[in-house]
């Protein structure tokens, strides 16, 4: 929700809450909050309810009243604004009676896991596949709408978390309005076939990658061939130029800068006349672990 005066509104409702409270379910308060006025409810409507909804929190006696009380006090909001509550549960907080979160948990099973869970919510929402690079297996790699209503229109969004490997950064999980009557397709990466060319791939020394603690970013080219070599994979060279080739090796003094890999057999790897800093973002995952 941007920093505007209607978004600091319902940020000034929100802080009426109990600290406990907001820790737990204050996000996603904002997050209902945000989708109601995308579909035209008037802010000072959905401030109003906000703070019934915290004036009923502070009221609410006792130490146990947690998710029964969190769950009643936004029931109050969406209450009078006429949300659907179909979603609502026990482990579910009043945003899910507006959105689905939709979140990997099973990296081996990724699009069928989705595809399950969507289906189950009568969402129009198709899971494909196409081949990754390792430490991207099992994250979503594009999500996005096909066919969206008149509301519908950039409003699913991501969930990050971490990647195959250990990286953090991947997209593992959409949130999707309850409403949503359009038409999506999300594509989710799996693990490549022999020969069979990535999809989409990140740096070869990330975490999960083929050179994650190789040390050889940062080296001359000279002094990683050796290494390069015991990989057995083609290899394509990117200098200044930006166009990647197979042979002869850049002669010269270049240091290795980075790379991608293109498929199970193949990886693109990025010089440059400047050795990096040791110290840079771009060789904190190419040292020895």
């Amino acid at each position: 929700m941007p920093g505007s005066r209607p978004a600091r509104l319902v940020k000034a409702a929100l802080r009426c809450y109990p600290p406990r409270w907001r820790s737990r379910h204050g996000d996603e308060a904002v997050e209902l909050a945000a989708l109601l006025m995308r579909d035209g409810v008037p802010v000072r409507s959905i401030a109003c309810s906000y703070f019934m909804g915290a004036a009923r929190a502070r009221l609410a006696p006792g130490p146990r009243r947690r998710l029964g009380v969190a769950a009643g006090t936004l029931l109050v909001a969406t209450g009078a604004l006429g949300v659907p509550l179909a979603l609502l549960s026990s482990s579910a907080t009043a945003s899910a009676a507006s959105v689905i979160r939709a979140r990997i948990t099973k990296p081996g099973d990724a699009a069928g896991q989705l595809e399950s869970l969507l289906r189950s919510r009568h969402l129009h929402i198709t899971v494909t596949q196409e081949p990754v690079s390792p430490s991207l297996v099992g994250s979503i790699i594009d999500p996005g709408i096909t066919r969206p209503s008149r509301s519908d229109a950039g409003i699913v969004s991501e969930m990050t978390g971490p990647c195959a490997g250990g990286a953090r950064g991947c997209v593992d999980g959409i949130v999707v309005p309850a409403r949503f009557t359009g038409s999506a397709r999300i594509v989710v990466g799996r693990a490549a076939k022999p020969g069979e060319r990535y999809a989409a791939a990140a740096s070869i020394f990330r975490p999960g990658e083929v050179l994650q603690c190789s040390a050889l970013l940062g080296e001359s080219v000279r002094q990683a061939l050796p290494a390069l070599g015991r990989l057995h994979v083609k290899i394509a060279w990117e200098t200044g130029s930006g166009k990647p080739a197979r042979w002869p090796v850049p002669a010269g003094r270049y240091y290795v800068a980075g790379g991608t890999a293109q498929s199970t057999g193949s990886i693109a790897i990025r010089v440059a006349v400047r050795k990096p800093a040791p110290s840079s973002p771009a060789t904190s995952h190419g040292q020895h672990c």
